[in-house]
C-alpha cells in the first residue's frame, strides 16, 4: 500500500488529471487510479479499525467461502468501470454491477431478501444496508469480519424491510473514498397501503471525483485541463441526463430527463449519497407536502401537512415526495446549495400536455 501511496502522491504533485484532461488515459489506467484512491485512505488503512489492508490480493482469505455457492434472491458484483459524468470527460469509478448508480432494489414492508455480493475489486468491501433490519453479523463493518467481502470472495447478506422509504446501500469500510467513486445503490421499500402513482423516479444526489484529495480544480480548468469533480444527479451532471424510473417489475435507466404528462401523479425517491455534503432539492413550479400526499386544488396538504418547496437531505438520508403534474413545461430541478449547481447538480423535468 505504501508503494501505491507514493505513486499516487507523485501523480498529484504533477497535477495529473484522471478525468480526460492534459493527456489521454485508457480505461484500465483510469481504473487503476480509482484503486489507488481507494488504497490511499489513511496510508492504506481501514478507517474503522486501523487494520492495514494486505497489498497482495492473492493472499486474501474468504471469510464465508461457502457463500459463493449459496442461492440468493439478488446477486451483485462490485467492480471497476469507466464512465463520463458530463458526456465528455471520462473517469474511473467503483461500481455495483458496472454502473453508477448501482442497482435499485424493490421490497415490500415485511419482505426478506438474500443479497449476494461478489467482490471483483482489489480491496475488501463491507456492504452496509441503511434502513433495513439484519443480523448484526451482516453489518458490513470491520467489527464483524464475517460480513466483509475480500477480493475474489462472496457473501450472502440477509436483510428485512420493516419500514417504508428509500434507503441507500454502501461500502462501510471506506465510505469517504468509495462513495465519491460511485459505489452505492438503493432499496425502495413500499408500504402495503401506499397509494399508487403513474410514474416513480429515483434521484441519487451525489458526487464523483475526489475534490478534497486532488484540489486545485479551478487552476487546472483555467489552464486547459478537464473537469474532474462533479456534483451529480444519478451520477451525471446537467450535460448528460440519466433517469432511473420504475417499470412493472423493477427500475430501469434511460438516457433522458424525467418525463410526465399533465394530470399524472408522480413519486420521487430522493437519496443523498454524498459522504459529507448536505443537499437541498427543489423542483421549479411545484410544491411538496411534508407529510406525504399531494396538494389538492385549494393548495391544502393531507394529514395536516404543510407545503414545501425545498427538501433538505443529510448524507445517506432518503425521502419520498409526491407531485401532481398540473403545470406543463420543462421545469428545472437542482440543489439549492448554489456551488453544487455550478458543479453540475441540476436537471430538467419535462411535463407535456
Amino acid at each position: 500500500m505504501m508503494l501505491a501511496k507514493c505513486l499516487f502522491d507523485g501523480l498529484l504533485k504533477e497535477k495529473f488529471n484522471f478525468v480526460g484532461a492534459k493527456m489521454t488515459i485508457k480505461p484500465c489506467a483510469v481504473a487503476l487510479l480509482g484503486l489507488l484512491l481507494l488504497a490511499c485512505s489513511s496510508d492504506g488503512s481501514n478507517h474503522e479499525s486501523g487494520h492495514e489492508l494486505n497489498p497482495q490480493p492473492g493472499s486474501y482469505v474468504c471469510n464465508t467461502p461457502g457463500d459463493a455457492d449459496l442461492p440468493a434472491d439478488v446477486t451483485m458484483e462490485s467492480r471497476f468501470a469507466s464512465m463520463s459524468p458530463d458526456g465528455m470527460n471520462r473517469m474511473g469509478v467503483l461500481t455495483f454491477d458496472g454502473a453508477v448508480p448501482g442497482p435499485v432494489l424493490r421490497m415490500k414492508v415485511g419482505q426478506t431478501l438474500r443479497v449476494k455480493l461478489v467482490n471483483r475489486l482489489d480491496a475488501p468491501i463491507g456492504l452496509h444496508f441503511l434502513g433495513l433490519s439484519y443480523p448484526v453479523e451482516d453489518d458490513g463493518t470491520s467489527l464483524y469480519p464475517h460480513s466483509v467481502v475480500n477480493p475474489g470472495c462472496a457473501h450472502v447478506y440477509t436483510v428485512t424491510a420493516k419500514a417504508a422509504g428509500v434507503f441507500p446501500f454502501v461500502d462501510h469500510l471506506r465510505p469517504g473514498k468509495t462513495l465519491p467513486l460511485g459505489l452505492y445503490g438503493a432499496v425502495v421499500v413500499s408500504a402495503s397501503d401506499e397509494q399508487s402513482v403513474d410514474r416513480e423516479f429515483v434521484l441519487f444526489l451525489g458526487e464523483l471525483g475526489m475534490e478534497s484529495a486532488i484540489g486545485h480544480q479551478e487552476e487546472e480548468e483555467e489552464s486547459g485541463g478537464g473537469q474532474r469533480f462533479f456534483m451529480t444527479f444519478n451520477g451525471r451532471s446537467h450535460e448528460s441526463p440519466l433517469t432511473v424510473v420504475r417499470t412493472t417489475t423493477n427500475f430501469m435507466r434511460t438516457e433522458s430527463w424525467p418525463q410526465s404528462k399533465v394530470g399524472e401523479r408522480i413519486r420521487m425517491r430522493l437519496v443523498n449519497v454524498s459522504p459529507n455534503a448536505i443537499h437541498s432539492f427543489g423542483l421549479h413550479g411545484y410544491n411538496f407536502c411534508d407529510r406525504g400526499g399531494v396538494l389538492d386544488d385549494s393548495g391544502v396538504c393531507p394529514r395536516g401537512g404543510v407545503p414545501r418547496n425545498i427538501v433538505n437531505l443529510t448524507p445517506l438520508e432518503g425521502t419520498t415526495v409526491d407531485v401532481r403534474t398540473d403545470n406543463p413545461g420543462r421545469w428545472m430541478y437542482h440543489c439549492h446549495i448554489l456551488e453544487h449547481v455550478e458543479e453540475g447538480m441540476m436537471g430538467y423535468f419535462d411535463v407535456t400536455p
